[in-house]
């Protein structure tokens, strides 16, 4: 399947946008709340985003294996190289 580079840059640069202008409000509310001393907005932001990361990676890993067990079960009996 072939993407089409007219559809995927707008889509990746909106969500760039999206993405980056949140980080900053999120940053600038996070400053206000508990000063500036130390960058708790950075952690707080960072560590967030490594759980949402690891959130969409694992549902991601756990969509493909399923459909990976699915495909294998149901060609079993139709191929004998794959066991």
């Amino acid at each position: 399947m072939q993407r089409n580079p007219v559809i995927c840059v707008p889509v990746a640069i909106s969500l760039g946008t999206i993405g980056g202008a949140s980080r900053y409000y999120l940053g600038l509310w996070f400053n206000q709340l508990f000063g500036t001393k130390f960058p708790y907005s950075t952690l707080i932001i960072n560590i967030s985003d490594c759980f949402v990361m690891s959130l969409f990676t694992t549902l991601l890993i756990g969509a493909l294996r399923t459909f990976s067990l699915d495909t294998r079960h149901q060609y079993r009996g139709r191929l004998s190289c794959l066991g």
